[in-house]
């Protein structure tokens, strides 16, 4: 039960580790002396289903973008989904040691959905020809990375 608490708690530092660098990148972009810099992200990404924005200036209305529809909380997620993966583990429903397949893995990729995450998170794997990783890695990847690919999998294997 120990380990339990002691996986959990690394996931939650974790994920408390990526919220804060997630945070501090937004405020640095939100920042910028350049306010038409969140005007051209809006008219770039106006028509993605899963950008919602409203605006308001003095309690009025300025832009409205999809705020009526639901959309899903993105990275929160993963916690879940990470809560999960600790808890398979520990009870030896899964194997945090069973290989993946770089190549089943990559069916769960989507190009430009995840800011890079993906990407990063492989590239410094140091995979060295290896075509496989253990499942632990790709919970790491999950958490540290924010790879959406790798959240997917994980779903699909729990």
């Amino acid at each position: 039960m120990t380990r339990l608490y002691w996986i959990i708690g690394g996931i939650c530092m974790s994920v408390g580790l990526v919220g804060g660098i997630v945070f501090w990148k937004v405020q640095k972009d939100m920042n910028q002396a350049d306010p038409a810099y969140i005007v051209q992200f809006i008219k770039e990404n106006i028509g993605d289903e899963d950008l919602s924005v409203a605006i308001q200036y003095n309690q009025q209305p300025w832009i409205e973008v999809n705020t009526k529809k639901p959309l899903p909380l993105a990275s929160t997620m993963k916690i879940i989904v990470a809560i999960a993966y600790a808890q398979q583990a520990a009870d030896g429903r899964i194997d945090p040691q069973q290989q993946v397949s770089l190549k089943d893995l990559e069916t769960f990729y989507l190009p430009k959905t995840d800011g890079g995450a993906h990407e990063a998170w492989l590239e410094q794997l140091n995979l060295n020809g290896r075509n496989g990783i253990p499942l632990s890695e790709v919970a790491k990847g999950m958490i540290a990375y924010s790879s959406n690919a790798n959240t997917e999998y994980l779903m699909h294997v729990l």
